[in-house]
């Protein structure tokens, strides 16, 4: 996976593995056990033992931006939630959000909007 027991994430292309195609050295304070990337594959989502959750620009400045989640355990789930339009009925020009659901071992699922 992308994540690592030094709170690093890298994440390599499968066609060429001998350079990461990503990397976050020590962005978490503890190991990282889960990396998703949104659909778009702009941005990724990291969570692991430090309870905090990242979202990463993919984009080549990198920039992280931590997330409170509320989480009192270790996050080993993470899910990037569809953007939705809070204009359902006039969907024009609304504007859209992105949440990412995250399941810690404190047994809860929370949603965070990013």
């Amino acid at each position: 996976g992308c994540g690592k027991e030094d709170g690093s994430v890298s994440c390599y292309d499968s066609r060429n593995t001998s350079q990461p195609m990503f990397l976050k050295e020590k962005l978490h304070a503890a190991a990282v056990h889960k990396v998703t990337f949104n659909p778009e594959g702009t941005r990724l989502a990291s969570g692991g033992d430090d309870t905090r959750l990242y979202v990463t620009s993919v984009a080549a400045e990198n920039e992280s931006v931590p997330i409170g989640t509320g989480h009192s355990d270790y996050i080993r789930g993470l899910c990037w939630k569809p953007k939705l339009t809070l204009d359902v009925i006039n969907d024009n020009e609304a504007p859209r959000l992105e949440h990412i659901l995250s399941g810690s071992w404190d047994k809860t699922i929370r949603v965070t909007k990013v």
